[in-house]
């Protein structure tokens, strides 16, 4: 009876589509289950993972395959399509990458290479993917940006929604998108020399510095980014492999709570690699 809906979306997106934690676990069992979460995650070696997500496309799902991985089907309405496996939470992606990034650059690599070629697995090459572009940022990066096209005033059939967003290096086959991202001129360049890197908890922040490249810790407990505070300006990193990504909640979660810049000096910085164009649907808030 003390379920909220906010509870059941907070737990769907931290844990994953599970009914019985979402809807049938009390504070303390949820605790231990976050726990334990953790701990697997924190014991996990780049061999391991290969091998779990090996099983789990075959459908052999073990014990810890079914706190951190996704099954669901290629195309969802035929049954007899293959099984595609995914981080089951953003918040799990972001857990795994922190575990992996402090591979050896050519390791990191090897295991982005190894899923990305099979369509089943490529979601699961964003967890390599994010921890290489992390560690590029870390080191110093120049970054030329481009701006995203949208076409206002238009609607998805399905949605209703108003717009969306296009980011991409290629040709985009929309016409009319393609000739907006023709006439994008306005290309920006930043320049990324943090002082030093720091780990970051959902709880632990109080105030943010000026040059300090600031990356979730893989005990969070909620989805964050990475981000860095330039002259001003709050750049926040979006790091994907999929052709469609949302403006991740966490980090706008407790902005209020702690010294950010004011949203209109915020700069979402989508980062994808080659040859892909990326969706981000209509902001889930409005105020951004």
């Amino acid at each position: 009876m003390n379920i909220t809906e906010q509870h059941v979306s907070e737990i769907f997106d931290l844990l994953g589509p599970t009914p019985r934690l979402c809807v049938n676990s009390s504070s303390y069992e949820l605790e231990e289950y976050k726990s334990a979460v953790n701990e697997d995650i924190a014991d996990m070696t780049a061999s391991e993972i290969q091998k779990l997500m090996r099983k789990t496309s075959g459908l052999s799902m073990s014990a810890i395959s079914h706190k951190i991985c996704l099954l669901s089907r290629g195309r969802r309405d035929d049954v007899h399509s293959r099984a595609v496996v995914a981080p089951i939470t953003h918040a799990i992606q972001s857990k795994l990458s922190a575990q992996f990034r402090n591979l050896h650059r050519d390791e990191q690599i090897r295991l982005y290479k190894y899923f990305e070629r099979v369509p089943e697995s490529r979601k699961v090459a964003g967890i390599f993917y994010e921890a290489i572009v992390q560690l590029y940022l870390q080191e110093g990066r120049l970054l030329e940006l481009v701006p995203m096209v949208t076409l206002e005033g238009t609607k998805r059939k399905r949605s209703g929604q108003e717009h969306q967003w296009y980011s991409s290096h290629i040709i985009i086959h929309n016409p009319a998108l393609e000739a907006l991202r023709q006439t994008v001129s306005n290309r920006p360049t930043v320049d990324i020399r943090p002082n030093r890197t720091l780990e970051y908890t959902d709880n632990g922040m109080q105030s943010i510095e000026p040059n300090v490249f600031y990356v979730p810790a893989n005990t969070n407990q909620k989805a964050f980014d990475s981000f860095i505070l330039l002259n001003g300006l709050l750049y926040i990193f979006q790091i994907t492999v999929g052709l469609k990504h949302d403006i991740n909640h966490g980090l706008i979660d407790i902005a209020n709570n702690h010294s950010f810049p004011p949203r209109d000096q915020w700069c979402f910085m989508f980062i994808i690699p080659p040859n892909m164009t990326l969706t981000v649907p209509q902001l889930w808030k409005l105020a951004l």
